[in-house]
């Protein structure tokens, strides 16, 4: 099993999980080619996009 690490939430994070939530495929394509974000990342509730 790999080892979980502190990842840092930032407010694109915050906006392609909002995305994801309103099933906005343009929007969660958008922001993961232009902001290069990686959809696994999880927050301090343990959620990801």
């Amino acid at each position: 099993m790999a080892s979980l690490q502190s990842q840092d939430w930032t407010k694109n994070d915050e906006k392609l999980l909002q995305a994801v939530d309103y099933n906005d495929a343009g929007r969660v394509t958008s922001l993961l080619v232009r902001k290069g974000l990686v959809p696994t990342k999880l927050d301090s509730e343990g959620k990801s996009a």
